[in-house]
Formats: C-alpha cells, structure tokens, sequence
C-alpha cells in the first residue's frame, strides 16, 4: 500500500525536522573571533545561562567557555583557537543579555636575538 509510504514519508520529515533542530542548537553554541590592531573579541551566544554558571579558561593560545550547571537541559563547552598569543593576565569578560563578549590583549611577538656559537 500507498499508505505506508505516506507514513515512511511523514517519519522522514520528523527526522529531518529533528535535525534541523539540533543543527540550530549547535549553531547557538558558535563564537565569533574579530582580531583588531592588539585585541582579540570574541562574542559566544549563551541565551538562558546566568553569569555567575559561566567559566572562563585561557591560555595564550585557546580560550574555554563552559557552563558547570545544565542550562535547558544541556551544559555548555567550547573551545576557541586563537589567531594570534594573548596575555591572559589583561582578559576582560562582560555578559549581557545572553551575550558573552571576551576582550583579550595580543602579546607582541617580539622577534628575539639568537647568539650564534
């Protein structure tokens, strides 16, 4: 019969539907990376997360966002390679209405003299 493909059909169009859901979850969790002259900004959407569940990990080159508790039933991790190495020490964080933004200072990498033996 006719009708089970129709059923077939109908399940595949949830599945897809069921994707299309997840694939916009996943995208919720981008950053985005902007490099000005010494500075590197990042923005990472985190609606529904209160600041004080937010950790913030950096070395000089990657930097973690990440939530301890499950935020809508789902917790929170990601990674970020840096384009360039930050001092960690001049990191600035500011949360404001479901926006992350994170200020991080470029280190000037100085070129350094080699004693040649």
């Amino acid at each position: 019969g006719s009708a089970g493909t129709g059923k077939t059909h109908t399940y595949h169009s949830f599945k897809d539907k069921e994707r299309e859901n997840r694939k916009k979850l996943e995208e919720t969790e981008e950053a985005e990376v902007n490099e000005a002259d010494d500075q590197i900004i990042i923005i990472a959407e985190m609606p529904g997360v209160s600041k004080e569940d937010i950790e913030l990990n950096a070395t000089n080159r990657s930097i973690t966002i990440s939530t301890e508790k499950i935020v809508s039933g789902r917790s929170y991790f990601k990674e970020i390679e840096l384009p360039a190495a930050i001092d960690s020490d001049y990191a600035k964080a500011r949360y404001t209405n479901g926006i992350l933004e994170v200020k991080l200072k470029k280190i000037k990498e100085k070129g350094k003299p080699i004693d040649i033996e």
